[in-house]
């Protein structure tokens, strides 16, 4: 429901100087917040509206989000409201005329709007209200209990950036400062970090030709469980390349943890299915898959009368993802897609999947290389084989075994890095040989000293804990 816009303007300088005193104000708030709302604010239908005790608690939340946002920003203090990000914006917009020759003023609605987020009734998101700032301009979605905001848009400041032109690339925040950025933005959210691992951050291009608002900083973060990577669930999130503004984000920790972990089919066993139901479906393959193990939500891709996702189950099982190579059945010379087969690991059901692959020429360009080809690799990997560089060093096979899950949950478990992250390090200490299925594999460089792997190519990441200890190669 609408409510009152009731809020002063407030001094950037003394916002930043109270900053602490603020952060540490806020979990008094969230615990009152969430007493006073958690018995009965559920998030309903989309755009239904919110009763006024749930607006009122919500609204305060969110616009104490905003207020913090505002003491992150670093523009320059000459900079108007709209471009610093304070809070509140400024009290009116520009946009061009009807006939494009002229910038015209339009007054900003302040009121406040409430109602049930669009996304509510996914499963992978989960029940949330949004709050609606300036007609829409900037919208937070908050959980039922109005502690945690879930999503964040920012059109305030996109809008306010995309007539200014791009930074130079040689300009461009850091990625180390980028994704600290991301992580404080986080914890301003209220986002628990704990089962997030970072996945990549990447400086792209996303609309052309280039302005301010579309050169940004990709940053993702995947949620996992024992090191096994949760399907469609992550926290992506959007930077400004120039100044690490956030744009947007966007946090998908609704799927709940399987009942059910037990992994008796084989990944070799899995791709023998899913090759058995492409060919069932008439998808020819056109190279070898590979297979990787996930959590996911099953869904009704392969039952749905329009072959399309319609339908997610709530409840999670924990599956062998098996991405294949196809050829279009339409264009026998079309080699550019893929379909996904989702195997139950405890029964060999199919309970999902997709189709994916090029679709016409995209509008990113990547200024910064990904770097998630190696998490890839280790990934889809039946066994490994890890070997000292030094002559006559014994090799030593790592395979599945009875604690399967932890050994491919270990394998999930790394810190991509920039491409030039294992470069001027430490030479490589041992080569790891991963046995792919398909008969396949590939030989990837170790660094005990660091933990860095890297391939090729040299595309890094940076082993975790217990990727490390699966790679010790020390003799018993």
């Amino acid at each position: 429901m609408p409510i009152p816009f009731d809020v002063r303007h407030t001094d950037r300088l003394r916002l930043r100087s109270e900053r602490v005193r603020g952060v540490r104000l806020a979990a008094i708030l969230v615990s009152v917040i969430a007493s006073t709302v958690a018995s009965r604010a559920k998030a309903q239908a989309p755009g239904e509206e919110a009763s006024a005790q749930v607006a009122m608690s919500a609204a305060n939340r969110a616009t104490f989000f905003l207020r913090n946002l505002s003491t992150m920003s670093p523009t320059p203090l000459g900079a108007d409201a709209d471009h610093a990000q304070a809070w509140p914006r400024m009290s009116w917009r520009t946009n061009k005329s009807r006939s494009g020759d002229q910038i015209v003023r339009i007054a900003r609605k302040e009121k406040v709007d409430v109602t049930g987020d669009e996304d509510s009734p996914d499963p992978r998101y989960g029940p949330h209200w949004t709050v609606k700032y300036y007609d829409g301009e900037i919208e937070v979605s908050l959980d039922p209990a109005c502690v945690s905001v879930g999503r964040f848009v920012d059109l305030v400041l996109v809008h306010a950036l995309e007539r200014d032109p791009p930074p130079e690339e040689s300009t461009c925040l850091l990625q180390d400062a980028a994704i600290r950025r991301g992580l404080t933005y986080a914890k301003f959210a209220g986002i628990d970090l704990a089962g997030l691992t970072l996945y990549t951050a990447q400086l792209v291009d996303t609309i052309h030709p280039p302005t301010a608002a579309g050169r940004t900083w990709e940053i993702r973060w995947a949620r996992q469980w024992n090191g096994v990577e949760l399907l469609d669930q992550d926290l992506n999130m959007s930077l400004d390349a120039g100044y690490g503004r956030l744009i947007s984000f966007h946090a998908r920790m609704g799927a709940p943890i399987p009942a059910d972990t037990r992994l008796i089919l084989s990944a070799t066993s899995s791709a023998t299915l899913a090759a058995r139901f492409l060919t069932e479906l008439n998808w020819p393959p056109a190279g070898l898959p590979t297979v990787a193990l996930r959590i996911v939500l099953p869904t009704d891709r392969w039952t749905s009368e329009n072959g399309r996702i319609n339908t997610r189950s709530k409840n999670s099982r924990l599956a062998w993802v098996v991405r294949t190579p196809v050829r279009n059945p339409k264009d026998e010379l079309d080699e550019s897609r893929y379909v996904e087969v989702w195997i139950d690991c405890a029964n060999g059901a199919v309970v999902g999947g997709d189709t994916g692959g090029s679709r016409g020429r995209g509008a990113k360009r990547a200024l910064s290389a990904p770097v998630d080809c190696v998490l890839r690799v280790l990934g889809a990997a039946r066994s490994l084989q890890v070997q000292g560089v030094e002559r006559g060093a014994a090799a030593r096979k790592i395979v599945p075994g009875k604690d399967s899950l932890r050994f491919y949950g270990a394998l999930s478990q790394l810190l991509p890095l920039p491409p030039a992250g294992a470069a001027g390090g430490n030479p490589a200490t041992h080569r790891v040989l991963v046995h792919l299925p398909g008969g396949k594999s590939e030989t990837l460089s170790y660094d005990a000293k660091s933990g860095v792997i890297s391939d090729k190519d040299g595309n890094a990441a940076k082993a975790a804990k217990a990727l490390r200890a699966l790679l010790d190669t020390k003799d018993d």
